[in-house]
Protein backbone atom coordinates (compact mmCIF):
# COMPACT_ATOMS: atom_id res chain seq x y z
CA UNK A 1 0.00 0.00 0.00
CA UNK A 2 1.38 3.35 -0.89
CA UNK A 3 -0.09 6.88 0.39
CA UNK A 4 -0.97 9.54 -1.16
CA UNK A 5 -2.15 13.10 -0.81
CA UNK A 6 -5.71 14.30 -2.65
CA UNK A 7 -8.17 17.07 -1.83
CA UNK A 8 -11.33 16.04 -0.56
CA UNK A 9 -13.93 18.72 -1.63
CA UNK A 10 -17.86 18.56 -1.47
CA UNK A 11 -20.68 21.96 -1.06
CA UNK A 12 -19.76 23.18 2.37
CA UNK A 13 -15.91 21.54 2.93
CA UNK A 14 -12.81 21.51 1.09
CA UNK A 15 -9.81 19.84 2.97
CA UNK A 16 -6.38 17.92 2.12
CA UNK A 17 -6.39 13.91 3.10
CA UNK A 18 -3.83 11.33 3.26
CA UNK A 19 -4.88 7.86 1.84
CA UNK A 20 -3.80 4.44 0.66
CA UNK A 21 -4.47 4.04 -2.77
CA UNK A 22 -5.47 0.22 -1.81
CA UNK A 23 -9.05 1.79 -0.22
CA UNK A 24 -12.03 0.72 -1.89
CA UNK A 25 -14.45 3.49 -2.63
CA UNK A 26 -16.87 1.92 -0.38
CA UNK A 27 -14.28 2.06 2.33
CA UNK A 28 -13.59 6.07 1.12
CA UNK A 29 -17.55 6.70 1.66
CA UNK A 30 -17.44 5.42 5.10
CA UNK A 31 -14.70 8.10 5.95
CA UNK A 32 -15.56 10.73 3.90
CA UNK A 33 -19.04 11.04 5.55
CA UNK A 34 -18.13 12.01 8.98
CA UNK A 35 -15.47 14.79 6.87
CA UNK A 36 -18.49 15.78 3.98
CA UNK A 37 -21.36 15.30 6.24
CA UNK A 38 -23.31 13.78 3.27
CA UNK A 39 -24.92 10.01 3.77
CA UNK A 40 -22.77 7.23 2.25
CA UNK A 41 -26.15 6.57 0.52
CA UNK A 42 -26.15 9.23 -1.26
CA UNK A 43 -22.92 10.03 -2.39
CA UNK A 44 -22.11 10.25 -5.50
CA UNK A 45 -17.95 10.89 -6.06
CA UNK A 46 -15.81 11.74 -9.11
CA UNK A 47 -12.07 12.24 -9.75
CA UNK A 48 -10.88 15.53 -10.62
CA UNK A 49 -7.81 17.16 -11.86
CA UNK A 50 -7.28 20.01 -9.54
CA UNK A 51 -7.86 23.53 -11.00
CA UNK A 52 -5.00 25.23 -11.99
CA UNK A 53 -6.12 28.74 -12.16
CA UNK A 54 -6.55 27.94 -7.85
CA UNK A 55 -3.83 26.11 -6.83
CA UNK A 56 -3.76 23.27 -4.36
CA UNK A 57 -5.49 24.58 -1.52
CA UNK A 58 -8.53 26.31 -3.38
CA UNK A 59 -12.22 24.92 -3.57
CA UNK A 60 -13.79 27.56 -5.36
CA UNK A 61 -13.79 25.62 -9.23
CA UNK A 62 -13.73 22.49 -9.86
CA UNK A 63 -10.91 21.01 -12.22
CA UNK A 64 -11.62 18.16 -15.37
CA UNK A 65 -13.81 15.61 -15.27
CA UNK A 66 -11.14 12.31 -15.01
CA UNK A 67 -14.04 9.32 -13.63
CA UNK A 68 -16.66 8.93 -12.33
CA UNK A 69 -16.34 6.96 -9.50
CA UNK A 70 -19.22 4.86 -9.35
CA UNK A 71 -18.15 1.25 -8.61
CA UNK A 72 -17.79 0.60 -4.57
CA UNK A 73 -15.73 -2.77 -5.34
CA UNK A 74 -12.85 -0.96 -7.17
CA UNK A 75 -9.74 1.06 -5.19
CA UNK A 76 -8.32 3.82 -5.82
CA UNK A 77 -5.43 2.63 -7.52
CA UNK A 78 -7.84 1.03 -10.28
CA UNK A 79 -9.20 4.45 -11.19
CA UNK A 80 -5.24 6.05 -11.21
CA UNK A 81 -5.66 8.19 -8.36
CA UNK A 82 -2.38 10.84 -8.18
CA UNK A 83 -0.88 12.96 -5.95
CA UNK A 84 -2.92 16.16 -5.13
CA UNK A 85 -5.98 15.08 -7.39
CA UNK A 86 -9.65 16.07 -6.32
CA UNK A 87 -12.14 13.79 -5.03
CA UNK A 88 -15.81 15.50 -5.56
CA UNK A 89 -18.39 14.35 -2.85
CA UNK A 90 -21.81 15.13 -4.32
CA UNK A 91 -24.99 14.52 -2.76
CA UNK A 92 -27.63 13.01 -4.63
CA UNK A 93 -30.50 13.89 -2.46
CA UNK A 94 -32.42 16.32 -3.93
CA UNK A 95 -33.67 17.85 -0.69
CA UNK A 96 -29.34 17.89 0.39
CA UNK A 97 -28.61 19.58 -3.08
CA UNK A 98 -30.97 22.46 -2.41
CA UNK A 99 -29.51 23.54 1.00
CA UNK A 100 -25.76 23.33 -0.61
CA UNK A 101 -23.80 26.30 0.23
CA UNK A 102 -26.13 27.12 3.79
CA UNK A 103 -22.94 26.75 6.00
CA UNK A 104 -20.68 28.72 3.94
CA UNK A 105 -23.15 31.56 2.79
CA UNK A 106 -23.57 33.87 5.28
CA UNK A 107 -25.17 36.65 3.13
CA UNK A 108 -28.53 35.91 5.33
CA UNK A 109 -27.10 35.80 8.83
CA UNK A 110 -27.82 38.35 10.94
CA UNK A 111 -24.26 39.92 11.69
CA UNK A 112 -23.10 41.49 14.82
CA UNK A 113 -21.95 45.41 13.92
CA UNK A 114 -20.24 47.86 16.16
CA UNK A 115 -19.58 51.99 15.10
CA UNK A 116 -16.59 53.07 15.93
CA UNK A 117 -17.52 55.18 18.13
CA UNK A 118 -18.68 51.40 20.50
CA UNK A 119 -16.04 50.19 19.57
CA UNK A 120 -13.50 52.58 20.91
CA UNK A 121 -16.04 52.36 24.34
CA UNK A 122 -15.36 48.52 24.71
CA UNK A 123 -12.33 46.78 27.17
CA UNK A 124 -12.76 43.60 25.35
CA UNK A 125 -11.43 44.42 22.11
CA UNK A 126 -7.81 44.68 20.68
CA UNK A 127 -7.54 47.84 20.21
CA UNK A 128 -8.37 48.50 24.52
CA UNK A 129 -5.79 45.65 24.58
CA UNK A 130 -3.25 47.90 22.71
CA UNK A 131 -4.12 50.54 24.81
CA UNK A 132 -3.74 48.68 28.07
CA UNK A 133 -0.30 47.35 26.67
CA UNK A 134 1.33 50.87 24.90
CA UNK A 135 1.77 48.64 21.95
CA UNK A 136 1.60 50.18 18.46
CA UNK A 137 0.28 53.73 17.76
CA UNK A 138 0.18 53.97 21.77
CA UNK A 139 3.01 53.16 22.74
CA UNK A 140 5.23 55.70 24.63
CA UNK A 141 8.02 55.43 22.42
CA UNK A 142 6.21 55.50 19.36
CA UNK A 143 7.96 56.63 16.08
CA UNK A 144 6.81 60.19 15.07
CA UNK A 145 4.93 61.11 12.31
CA UNK A 146 6.14 62.06 8.99
CA UNK A 147 6.56 65.83 9.61
CA UNK A 148 7.73 65.26 13.12
CA UNK A 149 11.08 63.22 12.60
CA UNK A 150 13.75 64.00 14.34
CA UNK A 151 16.95 65.61 12.40
CA UNK A 152 19.51 63.53 11.63
CA UNK A 153 23.01 64.61 13.37
CA UNK A 154 25.65 65.25 10.65
CA UNK A 155 27.94 62.78 11.96
CA UNK A 156 25.51 59.52 11.92
CA UNK A 157 27.15 58.42 8.52
CA UNK A 158 28.16 55.20 6.84
CA UNK A 159 31.64 54.01 8.47
CA UNK A 160 30.93 56.28 11.73
CA UNK A 161 31.27 53.93 14.88
CA UNK A 162 28.35 53.62 17.42
CA UNK A 163 26.78 52.21 20.78
CA UNK A 164 23.22 51.66 20.39
CA UNK A 165 20.94 51.61 22.94
CA UNK A 166 18.58 48.73 22.31
CA UNK A 167 17.30 48.93 26.05
CA UNK A 168 17.80 50.17 29.55
CA UNK A 169 20.54 47.86 30.38
CA UNK A 170 22.21 46.53 27.19
CA UNK A 171 24.42 48.83 24.81
CA UNK A 172 26.20 46.98 21.92
CA UNK A 173 28.78 48.35 19.59
CA UNK A 174 29.17 48.81 15.98
CA UNK A 175 29.90 50.76 12.70
CA UNK A 176 27.00 52.48 10.50
CA UNK A 177 26.76 51.28 7.18
CA UNK A 178 23.59 52.60 5.76
CA UNK A 179 21.17 55.62 6.95
CA UNK A 180 17.82 56.13 4.47
CA UNK A 181 14.79 55.50 3.95
CA UNK A 182 14.06 51.90 3.01
CA UNK A 183 11.15 49.55 1.21
CA UNK A 184 10.63 47.61 4.66
CA UNK A 185 8.59 48.99 6.89
CA UNK A 186 6.15 52.28 6.65
CA UNK A 187 6.51 54.26 3.38
CA UNK A 188 6.67 57.29 4.97
CA UNK A 189 9.99 58.36 4.44
CA UNK A 190 11.39 57.60 8.07
CA UNK A 191 15.28 57.33 8.22
CA UNK A 192 16.36 53.48 9.08
CA UNK A 193 20.21 53.05 10.38
CA UNK A 194 21.95 49.80 9.42
CA UNK A 195 24.21 49.04 11.61
CA UNK A 196 27.17 46.24 11.23
CA UNK A 197 27.74 44.96 14.78
CA UNK A 198 31.18 43.39 16.06
CA UNK A 199 29.62 40.83 17.69
CA UNK A 200 27.11 38.38 15.40
CA UNK A 201 24.06 39.23 17.26
CA UNK A 202 22.21 40.87 14.11
CA UNK A 203 19.47 39.73 12.62
CA UNK A 204 20.39 39.44 8.50
CA UNK A 205 23.05 40.61 6.82
CA UNK A 206 22.37 43.89 5.21
CA UNK A 207 19.59 42.50 2.83
CA UNK A 208 15.75 42.31 4.05
CA UNK A 209 13.16 41.43 1.58
CA UNK A 210 16.03 40.40 -0.80
CA UNK A 211 17.19 44.10 -1.43
CA UNK A 212 20.81 44.62 -0.24
CA UNK A 213 21.55 48.05 1.47
CA UNK A 214 24.80 47.00 2.62
CA UNK A 215 27.08 43.82 3.09
CA UNK A 216 28.73 42.21 5.91
CA UNK A 217 28.71 38.33 7.58
CA UNK A 218 25.71 36.09 8.47
CA UNK A 219 24.05 37.85 11.87
CA UNK A 220 26.41 40.81 11.29
CA UNK A 221 23.75 43.80 10.84
CA UNK A 222 20.50 44.84 12.16
CA UNK A 223 17.98 48.21 11.28
CA UNK A 224 17.48 50.32 14.09
CA UNK A 225 15.66 53.80 14.35
CA UNK A 226 18.32 57.35 14.43
CA UNK A 227 17.34 57.90 17.99
CA UNK A 228 18.78 54.74 19.42
CA UNK A 229 21.89 55.48 18.01
CA UNK A 230 25.21 57.52 19.72
CA UNK A 231 28.21 58.80 17.17
CA UNK A 232 31.29 59.06 19.20
CA UNK A 233 34.68 56.85 20.50
CA UNK A 234 33.39 53.22 20.43
CA UNK A 235 36.30 51.03 19.94
CA UNK A 236 35.88 47.35 19.43
CA UNK A 237 35.35 45.34 22.69
CA UNK A 238 37.14 42.30 24.24
CA UNK A 239 34.11 40.56 25.81
CA UNK A 240 36.70 38.16 27.77
CA UNK A 241 39.84 40.93 28.27
CA UNK A 242 40.69 42.28 31.48
CA UNK A 243 39.10 46.00 31.81
CA UNK A 244 39.63 49.15 34.30
CA UNK A 245 37.91 48.81 37.76
CA UNK A 246 35.52 51.16 37.05
CA UNK A 247 34.10 48.74 34.36
CA UNK A 248 34.16 45.60 36.22
CA UNK A 249 32.23 47.61 39.30
CA UNK A 250 29.51 48.69 36.57
CA UNK A 251 29.37 44.64 36.33
CA UNK A 252 28.87 44.40 40.37
CA UNK A 253 26.49 47.32 40.63
CA UNK A 254 24.68 46.10 37.53
CA UNK A 255 23.90 42.28 39.21
CA UNK A 256 23.56 43.82 42.39
CA UNK A 257 20.61 46.34 41.20
CA UNK A 258 19.44 43.55 39.43
CA UNK A 259 18.71 41.07 42.56
CA UNK A 260 17.54 44.25 44.97
CA UNK A 261 14.96 44.56 42.13
CA UNK A 262 13.29 41.40 41.94
CA UNK A 263 13.69 40.94 46.26
CA UNK A 264 11.41 44.13 46.62
CA UNK A 265 8.00 42.99 48.66
CA UNK A 266 6.16 44.00 45.59
CA UNK A 267 8.08 41.92 43.20
CA UNK A 268 8.19 38.66 45.67
CA UNK A 269 4.18 38.99 45.63
CA UNK A 270 4.08 39.18 41.55
CA UNK A 271 6.91 37.16 40.49
CA UNK A 272 5.99 34.54 38.08
CA UNK A 273 7.22 30.76 38.29
CA UNK A 274 9.26 30.99 35.07
CA UNK A 275 11.30 33.78 36.11
CA UNK A 276 13.12 31.52 38.65
CA UNK A 277 15.61 30.41 36.57
CA UNK A 278 16.75 34.15 35.50
CA UNK A 279 16.83 35.08 39.36
CA UNK A 280 19.01 31.94 40.01
CA UNK A 281 21.47 33.07 37.10
CA UNK A 282 22.14 36.56 38.06
CA UNK A 283 22.69 34.88 41.99
CA UNK A 284 25.26 32.72 40.13
CA UNK A 285 27.23 35.96 38.65
CA UNK A 286 26.45 37.38 42.49
CA UNK A 287 28.37 34.71 43.75
CA UNK A 288 31.23 34.47 41.31
CA UNK A 289 32.15 37.83 42.01
CA UNK A 290 32.11 38.27 45.20
CA UNK A 291 33.92 35.10 45.62
CA UNK A 292 36.72 37.63 43.19
CA UNK A 293 36.49 40.29 45.17
CA UNK A 294 37.13 38.66 48.67
CA UNK A 295 40.20 36.47 47.05
CA UNK A 296 41.84 38.56 44.54
CA UNK A 297 40.98 42.61 44.91
CA UNK A 298 38.86 44.82 46.13
CA UNK A 299 36.71 45.17 42.81
CA UNK A 300 36.62 42.44 40.42
CA UNK A 301 39.83 41.53 38.05
CA UNK A 302 39.84 37.70 37.30
CA UNK A 303 39.06 36.91 33.15
CA UNK A 304 36.93 34.34 34.39
CA UNK A 305 34.43 36.57 36.37
CA UNK A 306 34.59 38.66 33.79
CA UNK A 307 33.33 35.98 31.47
CA UNK A 308 30.65 34.34 33.54
CA UNK A 309 29.53 38.45 33.68
CA UNK A 310 29.30 38.89 30.13
CA UNK A 311 27.44 35.86 29.05
CA UNK A 312 25.20 35.34 31.95
CA UNK A 313 24.06 38.94 31.10
CA UNK A 314 23.27 37.74 27.71
CA UNK A 315 21.34 34.78 29.11
CA UNK A 316 19.23 37.10 31.43
CA UNK A 317 17.49 37.88 28.26
CA UNK A 318 17.14 34.52 26.59
CA UNK A 319 15.46 33.00 29.72
CA UNK A 320 13.33 36.00 30.99
CA UNK A 321 10.10 35.16 30.02
CA UNK A 322 8.73 38.53 29.70
CA UNK A 323 11.55 39.56 27.36
CA UNK A 324 12.73 39.51 24.02
CA UNK A 325 12.31 35.21 23.61
CA UNK A 326 9.05 35.38 25.50
CA UNK A 327 7.36 33.84 22.14
CA UNK A 328 9.89 30.90 22.43
CA UNK A 329 9.32 30.38 26.10
CA UNK A 330 6.01 30.14 25.21
CA UNK A 331 5.97 27.70 21.96
CA UNK A 332 7.86 25.34 23.78
CA UNK A 333 5.40 22.89 25.18
CA UNK A 334 3.72 23.00 21.84
CA UNK A 335 7.18 21.70 20.30
CA UNK A 336 7.49 19.26 23.27
CA UNK A 337 4.42 18.07 22.12
CA UNK A 338 4.65 17.84 18.36
CA UNK A 339 7.69 15.56 19.75
CA UNK A 340 5.79 13.72 21.58
CA UNK A 341 3.48 13.34 19.02
CA UNK A 342 5.53 12.18 16.34
CA UNK A 343 7.24 9.97 18.64
CA UNK A 344 4.05 7.92 19.51
CA UNK A 345 2.83 7.15 15.62
CA UNK A 346 5.09 4.24 15.32
CA UNK A 347 5.93 3.49 19.54
CA UNK A 348 4.70 3.44 22.79
CA UNK A 349 6.28 5.91 25.42
CA UNK A 350 5.75 6.24 29.31
CA UNK A 351 7.08 7.79 32.15
CA UNK A 352 7.90 11.81 32.40
CA UNK A 353 11.78 10.46 31.00
CA UNK A 354 9.84 9.58 27.63
CA UNK A 355 13.33 10.39 25.79
CA UNK A 356 15.80 8.25 27.56
CA UNK A 357 18.26 6.35 25.49
CA UNK A 358 17.86 8.51 22.53
CA UNK A 359 20.24 10.54 20.61
CA UNK A 360 18.48 13.71 19.94
CA UNK A 361 20.20 17.13 17.98
CA UNK A 362 18.83 20.48 17.97
CA UNK A 363 19.92 22.50 15.07
CA UNK A 364 19.95 26.13 15.79
CA UNK A 365 19.53 25.82 19.76
CA UNK A 366 19.84 29.60 20.56
CA UNK A 367 20.02 30.26 24.19
CA UNK A 368 19.27 26.34 25.20
CA UNK A 369 15.39 26.70 25.46
CA UNK A 370 14.58 23.61 23.84
CA UNK A 371 17.76 21.79 24.42
CA UNK A 372 17.47 21.81 28.25
CA UNK A 373 13.49 20.29 28.07
CA UNK A 374 15.12 17.70 25.33
CA UNK A 375 17.60 16.23 28.49
CA UNK A 376 15.10 16.92 31.26
CA UNK A 377 13.03 14.41 29.20
CA UNK A 378 16.08 11.48 28.94
CA UNK A 379 17.54 12.47 25.76
CA UNK A 380 21.11 12.60 25.23
CA UNK A 381 21.20 15.81 23.43
CA UNK A 382 23.85 17.34 21.42
CA UNK A 383 22.90 21.10 20.83
CA UNK A 384 24.54 23.41 18.25
CA UNK A 385 24.38 26.92 17.41
CA UNK A 386 26.44 29.03 14.27
CA UNK A 387 26.72 31.65 16.75
CA UNK A 388 29.35 31.27 19.87
CA UNK A 389 27.62 33.81 22.25
CA UNK A 390 24.94 31.94 22.17
CA UNK A 391 26.31 28.50 23.20
CA UNK A 392 28.06 30.09 25.48
CA UNK A 393 24.91 31.31 27.09
CA UNK A 394 23.44 27.97 26.74
CA UNK A 395 26.09 26.57 28.32
CA UNK A 396 26.22 29.19 31.58
CA UNK A 397 22.31 28.54 32.11
CA UNK A 398 22.35 25.10 32.10
CA UNK A 399 25.41 24.83 34.74
CA UNK A 400 22.51 26.08 37.03
CA UNK A 401 20.70 22.83 37.23
CA UNK A 402 22.63 20.15 39.13
CA UNK A 403 20.22 17.73 37.62
CA UNK A 404 21.55 18.47 34.07
CA UNK A 405 24.29 16.37 33.31
CA UNK A 406 26.46 19.35 30.85
CA UNK A 407 29.52 17.83 29.14
CA UNK A 408 32.47 19.82 27.55
CA UNK A 409 31.32 23.49 29.67
CA UNK A 410 33.82 25.82 30.59
CA UNK A 411 31.12 26.38 33.61
CA UNK A 412 31.18 24.44 36.30
CA UNK A 413 27.78 22.75 37.76
CA UNK A 414 26.59 23.33 40.95
CA UNK A 415 25.74 20.38 43.51
CA UNK A 416 23.23 20.05 45.21
CA UNK A 417 23.53 17.91 48.63
CA UNK A 418 19.42 18.36 49.23
CA UNK A 419 18.77 16.60 46.18
CA UNK A 420 17.53 12.62 46.83
CA UNK A 421 16.91 11.66 42.97
CA UNK A 422 19.81 9.44 41.54
CA UNK A 423 22.04 10.74 39.12
CA UNK A 424 20.92 10.85 35.31
CA UNK A 425 22.82 8.74 32.54
CA UNK A 426 21.98 11.32 30.31
CA UNK A 427 23.90 13.81 28.70
CA UNK A 428 23.76 18.05 27.58
CA UNK A 429 26.79 19.56 25.26
CA UNK A 430 26.43 21.99 23.69
CA UNK A 431 28.64 22.96 20.21
CA UNK A 432 29.44 26.05 18.55
CA UNK A 433 29.41 24.31 15.08
CA UNK A 434 27.49 23.28 11.82
CA UNK A 435 25.24 21.23 10.78
CA UNK A 436 27.73 20.10 7.91
CA UNK A 437 30.68 19.52 10.23
CA UNK A 438 28.57 16.67 12.16
CA UNK A 439 28.02 15.15 8.93
CA UNK A 440 32.09 14.90 8.26
CA UNK A 441 32.19 13.44 11.96
CA UNK A 442 29.32 10.70 10.75
CA UNK A 443 27.40 11.75 13.47
CA UNK A 444 23.42 10.33 13.20
CA UNK A 445 20.37 10.94 15.47
CA UNK A 446 17.35 9.00 16.78
CA UNK A 447 15.71 12.13 16.33
CA UNK A 448 17.16 15.63 14.19
CA UNK A 449 15.23 18.99 15.42
CA UNK A 450 15.72 22.38 13.39
CA UNK A 451 12.76 24.73 15.23
CA UNK A 452 12.29 28.19 13.75
CA UNK A 453 15.33 27.64 11.86
CA UNK A 454 15.14 27.20 8.08
CA UNK A 455 13.51 30.52 6.99
CA UNK A 456 16.77 32.04 7.90
CA UNK A 457 18.85 29.56 5.55
CA UNK A 458 20.80 30.51 2.53
CA UNK A 459 20.55 27.21 0.98
CA UNK A 460 17.11 25.69 2.20
CA UNK A 461 17.50 22.89 0.06
CA UNK A 462 20.88 21.61 0.95
CA UNK A 463 20.03 22.64 4.75
CA UNK A 464 17.63 19.54 4.51
CA UNK A 465 19.95 17.15 2.72
CA UNK A 466 22.47 18.25 5.77
CA UNK A 467 19.66 17.06 7.97
CA UNK A 468 18.39 14.12 6.23
CA UNK A 469 22.20 12.71 6.55
CA UNK A 470 22.13 13.34 10.73
CA UNK A 471 19.01 11.15 10.78
CA UNK A 472 19.24 7.53 11.66
CA UNK A 473 16.84 4.74 10.07
CA UNK A 474 14.09 5.22 11.12
CA UNK A 475 14.59 8.27 12.78
CA UNK A 476 12.63 11.36 12.68
CA UNK A 477 13.37 14.82 10.92
CA UNK A 478 11.11 17.44 12.91
CA UNK A 479 11.06 21.34 12.06
CA UNK A 480 8.96 24.12 12.72
CA UNK A 481 8.76 27.43 10.47
CA UNK A 482 6.47 29.87 8.60
CA UNK A 483 4.58 29.32 5.61
CA UNK A 484 4.92 31.83 2.85
CA UNK A 485 1.43 33.29 2.36
CA UNK A 486 -0.12 36.66 2.88
CA UNK A 487 -1.40 36.31 5.95
CA UNK A 488 1.67 35.00 7.20
CA UNK A 489 3.29 38.43 5.55
CA UNK A 490 0.77 40.42 7.50
CA UNK A 491 1.27 38.79 10.76
CA UNK A 492 5.26 38.39 10.93
CA UNK A 493 6.56 41.06 8.88
CA UNK A 494 3.66 43.90 8.59
CA UNK A 495 2.52 43.65 12.25
CA UNK A 496 5.63 41.81 14.75
CA UNK A 497 8.18 43.82 12.78
CA UNK A 498 7.32 47.27 11.22
CA UNK A 499 4.28 48.16 13.37
CA UNK A 500 4.06 46.63 16.95
CA UNK A 501 8.02 46.13 17.30
CA UNK A 502 8.02 42.92 19.04
CA UNK A 503 10.17 41.64 16.84
CA UNK A 504 13.71 43.92 15.36
CA UNK A 505 12.97 44.72 11.19
CA UNK A 506 14.38 42.68 9.06
CA UNK A 507 14.73 39.19 11.33
CA UNK A 508 12.40 37.71 8.87
CA UNK A 509 13.02 37.43 4.68
CA UNK A 510 9.30 36.86 3.06
CA UNK A 511 10.63 34.74 0.47
CA UNK A 512 12.71 32.08 2.79
CA UNK A 513 9.41 31.24 3.81
CA UNK A 514 8.16 27.68 2.84
CA UNK A 515 5.02 26.21 2.19
CA UNK A 516 3.95 22.81 3.87
CA UNK A 517 3.33 21.31 0.47
CA UNK A 518 6.94 22.36 -1.22
CA UNK A 519 7.86 20.41 2.03
CA UNK A 520 6.00 17.40 1.11
CA UNK A 521 7.01 17.74 -2.37
CA UNK A 522 10.40 17.63 -1.81
CA UNK A 523 10.63 14.82 1.36
CA UNK A 524 7.53 12.43 -0.24
CA UNK A 525 7.71 13.14 -3.64
CA UNK A 526 11.94 13.87 -4.59
CA UNK A 527 13.48 11.79 -1.60
CA UNK A 528 10.85 9.15 -0.95
CA UNK A 529 10.90 9.59 2.85
CA UNK A 530 7.44 8.44 4.77
CA UNK A 531 4.99 9.29 7.24
CA UNK A 532 5.19 12.77 6.26
CA UNK A 533 2.94 15.51 8.27
CA UNK A 534 2.16 18.96 9.25
CA UNK A 535 0.51 20.45 11.80
CA UNK A 536 -0.27 23.87 12.43
CA UNK A 537 0.34 25.86 15.24
CA UNK A 538 -1.12 29.72 15.46
CA UNK A 539 -0.71 32.12 18.18
CA UNK A 540 -3.20 33.34 20.44
CA UNK A 541 -2.35 36.61 21.62
CA UNK A 542 -5.35 37.09 24.03
CA UNK A 543 -4.65 33.65 25.65
CA UNK A 544 -0.45 34.56 25.64
CA UNK A 545 0.06 31.01 24.28
CA UNK A 546 0.81 28.98 21.12
CA UNK A 547 -2.31 25.96 19.87
CA UNK A 548 -1.01 23.58 18.31
CA UNK A 549 -3.78 21.59 15.86
CA UNK A 550 -4.57 18.38 14.91
CA UNK A 551 -3.68 16.82 11.15
CA UNK A 552 -5.96 18.64 9.27
CA UNK A 553 -7.85 20.87 11.91
CA UNK A 554 -9.78 24.34 10.10
CA UNK A 555 -8.73 22.35 6.73
CA UNK A 556 -5.89 23.51 6.82
CA UNK A 557 -6.13 27.20 7.15
CA UNK A 558 -4.27 26.63 11.03
CA UNK A 559 -1.07 25.83 8.67
CA UNK A 560 -0.70 29.41 6.89
CA UNK A 561 1.65 31.15 9.25
CA UNK A 562 3.28 28.98 11.99
CA UNK A 563 3.19 25.26 11.38
CA UNK A 564 5.37 22.01 12.46
CA UNK A 565 6.32 19.29 10.22
CA UNK A 566 7.62 15.70 10.67
CA UNK A 567 9.12 12.88 8.68
CA UNK A 568 10.71 9.62 9.11
CA UNK A 569 13.31 8.63 7.63
CA UNK A 570 12.17 4.38 5.77
CA UNK A 571 14.38 1.67 7.46
CA UNK A 572 17.30 0.70 5.22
Amino acid sequence: MSLISVWVSSPDTHSERRLGTDLTIHQLKLKLEPVTGIPLASQTLSLRRTAPETGHGASSSLGQLVDNLDDDSKTLADYGVQEYMTIRVDSSDPHARSLAGQFTDDSQVEKFELTEEEYAKRSDTVLAYKKRNQLGRFALTASPAPDAQPSIPSDLVPGARCQVSLSDELQRRGTVRFVGPTEFGPQDGSVWVGVEWDEPVGKNDGTVDGKRYFETGPLRASFVRPDKVTVGDFPELDPFADEDEDDEMEIFLFVRNLLTQHARPERRATAQPAQSGFIKLAKLVMAALVAQQAIHHPVISSAVSRRIAHFSRLSAHWWDPTGEFGLLHRMNPARIEFLKGELLRVEELGGPRWLEGKDVLDVGCGGGIFAESLARLGANTLAIDASGSNVTTAQAHAALDPSLRVVNSPFPSPTSSASSAPPRSNTLEYRHTAAEKLVEEGKTFDVVCAMEVIEHVEDPRGFLECLMQLTKPGGHLLLSTISRTPLARLLTITLAEDVLRLVTPGTHTYHKYLKPSELRDFFVTEKHWTEFETRGCPYDPIAGKWRLLEVGQLGGAGELVNYFAGVRRPLE
